[in-house]
């Protein structure tokens, strides 16, 4: 049920640059990773039993959040927004949150900037671990 609504939002997208490549086979791994760290929190949105959304996010440390990864059915208007309070609910007790990059995307980066950021900071974070082939 999984891959086949990210291959369906794979195809609804416009822009495919080679962040976002990158950035969908990261998305693959971490489904695949889902349930060997239980850091991850993982929510799946459904509407009539069907998969519209979800998100992976994880404290790095005590008061340090990141949103790794949101997909949604962009038909669904106001999902988005949802899925980032959501987010920010699960992270009410961290100092910083990250909802990574906009991999090159326009659309997605000035739907970050409407949300209004507290600030903004360029961040690198490498997570090391055995990655499947």
């Amino acid at each position: 049920m999984i891959i086949n609504f990210l291959k369906k939002w794979n195809d609804q997208q416009k822009v495919k640059t080679a962040p976002y490549e990158r950035n969908l086979k990261f998305c693959y791994y971490l489904i695949d990773y889902l349930d060997q760290d239980e850091n991850l929190k993982s929510t799946f949105i459904f509407i009539n039993d069907c998969l519209v959304g979800f998100f992976v996010s994880e404290y790095l440390y005590e008061n340090y959040g990141i949103g790794l990864h949101q997909k949604i059915d962009y038909n669904i208007r106001g999902l988005g927004r949802w899925i980032h309070k959501e987010q920010a609910i699960y992270f009410k007790e961290a100092e910083y949150v990250a909802f990574g990059g906009a991999v090159g995307d326009s659309g997605i980066e000035n739907f970050k900037e409407s949300l209004n950021p507290y600030k903004k900071e360029l961040y690198y974070h490498l997570k090391l671990g055995k990655i499947k082939n």
